[in-house]
């Protein structure tokens, strides 16, 4: 469980990253919570596929790792880069407002991680579903703060983008399929 930790730290401090290596971290961090949110979206697609009970498990676990990942970037750039130094902090939010739409990711994530458990989900009901259908409002924020973050080639940002209109496309359509069985 230690080893990808291990591989990243060590390529942060010796490998590509080792010029700067908290840009490094916070872009790895970053990337890592993008891809796992697409992942976290496919599998209601893919269960509706297959009918494979896998993807129902992988799609909490997805959603939680991006919570986690996006809460890795955050400490990385707030706290290791800049030292949680509000007034540093604040001046970025002005000269880069995509830093904005990642706290507002980043909020919404951390409502849907404390709401995940399943005590949560009973005391909440039917509460509780369409307060985790904002993940879809949150992966279009979290792909929109990963596009205008990406500085040069924004190819993956725009691929990423692609991949989850395709996904959230697929959602309705896929639906209707399957109730006109």
């Amino acid at each position: 469980m230690l080893l990808p930790g291990v591989v990243l730290i060590t390529s942060a401090l010796f490998g590509p990253g080792s010029i700067n290596p908290y840009q490094y971290l916070t872009q790895w961090f970053g990337r890592t919570a993008v891809i796992l949110a697409l992942i976290s979206l496919s599998c209601t697609p893919l269960f509706r596929l297959t009918k494979s009970r896998l993807f129902p498990r992988l799609r909490r676990t997805a959603g939680l790792y991006t919570f986690g990942y996006a809460g890795a970037h955050f400490f990385v750039y707030a706290v290791l880069d800049y030292g949680l130094n509000i007034s540093l902090l604040l001046s970025n939010i002005t000269r880069q407002p995509f830093i904005i739409l990642g706290s507002i990711a980043l909020l919404g994530l951390t409502v849907l991680a404390v709401t995940s458990n399943k005590n949560v989900m009973r005391k909440f009901g039917r509460k509780w579903k369409p307060l985790h259908r904002s993940f879809y409002v949150i992966a279009v924020v979290i792909i929109t703060h990963y596009y205008l973050a990406t500085k040069g080639d924004k190819l993956i940002a725009i691929l990423a983008g692609v991949v989850l209109a395709v996904l959230l496309i697929a959602r309705p359509v896929l639906a209707r399929v399957k109730q006109n069985r």
